[in-house]
C-alpha cells in the first residue's frame, strides 16, 4: 500500500496550525515532514515538540526537516533534508531521507545511504510558481533507477493522484490540499483510493 504523507507549511494554514495536525493525524496520515523553512531552531523545536506528541497520540511518523539535532533530541522517526545539505554534511542517521529533482540526485542519494528520496515537483504547484513541472515520466525514471523507497511531491490532489498508479513510487507528499483542507479524513481517504 502507498504512503501518504503530509509535508507541513503552517503559513498555508488558515485553521491553528496544531489543530490542523491533529486533523490530520487523526484523519489516518502515514507521516508528518515538518518542513517549516521561515523558522529558527529554536523555534522549530519548540514546534517539533508539540507535532511529536500529537503523532505519539495517533501513532504517526514523524520526519524532522533541516535541523538534525532536533531529529536526534526527539527521537524522530526520520530526518529529511535537502540534496546539497546531504551531499555537504556527514548525518549518521539510520533513516534519512533527502529531496532530490533528478535522476543523477536519486543515485547518487542511493549511494552516499539515503533511506528514501522525494521527487518533484510533479504537477503544477502554487508553492513553485512559474517553474514547469517534471511530470509523471521523470518520476518512473526515478523509480527505475534507484532501489529505496520513491516518494512523488508537488501539486498532488485527489485528481491527478491517479497519474502516479503505475509509476513505481512507495507513496506520495502532499502539502498546500492538506493544509488548507476543512476536513483532511475525507482528503486522505479519497488520496488513498485513487491510488489504488
Amino acid at each position: 500500500m502507498s504512503e501518504i504523507v503530509c509535508v507541513t507549511q503552517s503559513t498555508l494554514c488558515g485553521d491553528n496550525f496544531l489543530n490542523q495536525i491533529e486533523k490530520i493525524c487523526k484523519g489516518g496520515i502515514d507521516r508528518i515532514i515538518l518542513r517549516e523553512k521561515h523558522l529558527s531552531e529554536n523555534e522549530y523545536f519548540r514546534l517539533a515538540y508539540e507535532v511529536k506528541n500529537i503523532c505519539l497520540k495517533y501513532n504517526t511518523d514523524l520526519t524532522v526537516h533541516k535541523f538534525y539535532d532536533t531529529a536526534l533530541k526527539l527521537n524522530a522517526e526520520s530526518f529529511h533534508c535537502s540534496y546539497p545539505d546531504f551531499t555537504e554534511n556527514q548525518y549518521n542517521s539510520e533513516n534519512i531521507g533527502v529531496s532530490v529533482h533528478s535522476v543523477s540526485e536519486a543515485v547518487k542519494s542511493e549511494n552516499l545511504g539515503a533511506k528514501y528520496i522525494t521527487a518533484g515537483h510533479v504537477f503544477e504547484t502554487q508553492c513553485k510558481a512559474g517553474l514547469a513541472p517534471r511530470g509523471t515520466d521523470f518520476i518512473s525514471d526515478i523509480c527505475r533507477n534507484v532501489k529505496i523507497p520513491v516518494y512523488a511531491i508537488g501539486g498532488i490532489n485527489s485528481e491527478n493522484v491517479k497519474l502516479l498508479k503505475n509509476t513505481g513510487i512507495s507513496g506520495i507528499c502532499v502539502m498546500s490540499s492538506l493544509m488548507k483542507s476543512e476536513n483532511p479524513e475525507i482528503l486522505i481517504e479519497n488520496l488513498r483510493a485513487n491510488l489504488k
